[in-house]
């Protein structure tokens, strides 16, 4: 990985595209546009995590893709220590862009009081997680709760006397919709 990245860096300072870095060197296009993609951005931090195998070239590009150094070195750190990866580390630094992005657009974009670490960023996502499993709960008994009222308009419909009660307090309409889901 060391050679990697110092051909990679040589070369690109020789003026020679990602595309024929990649030819020269036998890997592939997106392998080497990560790390032109970290040298370019002097992600020193970053390649170094790479060079020592402490992250792999994949997630140290994730991480960069971050706008925010100390978030990229909280990403990095939480990785590192085995809290986040994968999807899960994918998922997190979606979630701080996000973040930053609405409070820059509401015009709250100012430093944070205290420095963020890889714990915060993990409790962030586990608080962000536990939100969705809710959410899903929620329309999980709603649809439960749909299903059982589906049913009984069924069965009450089935019964001549509830239809004969309808028509006689005028309320022999139905919503199509709810006739398309009795059918």
């Amino acid at each position: 990985m060391k050679h990697a990245l110092r051909e990679v860096r040589s070369l690109r300072e020789r003026g020679y595209s990602v595309v024929e870095i990649a030819k020269k060197i036998g890997m592939e296009r997106t392998y080497i546009t990560g790390i032109a993609h970290l040298i370019e951005h002097e992600e020193v931090a970053l390649i170094a995590s790479v060079e020592a195998g402490h992250l792999p070239i994949s997630v140290a590009v994730e991480i960069a893709h971050g706008k925010d150094r100390e978030i990229s070195e909280a990403l990095s750190e939480a990785y590192e220590s085995g809290q986040l990866r994968g999807n899960k580390l994918a998922a997190a630094r979606r979630l701080i862009a996000k973040r930053i992005e609405k409070r820059q657009r509401s015009g709250k974009a100012v430093d944070a009081q205290r420095k963020v670490t890889g714990n915060m960023l993990v409790q962030v996502y586990r608080q962000r997680v536990r939100e969705q499993k809710g959410l899903i709960a929620k329309a999980e008994l709603t649809k439960e709760r749909l299903l059982l009222i589906t049913s009984a308009m069924r069965q009450l419909v089935r019964d001549d006397n509830f239809v004969t009660l309808l028509r006689a307090e005028g309320m022999a309409d139905m919503p199509k919709q709810l006739m398309a889901r009795l059918e």
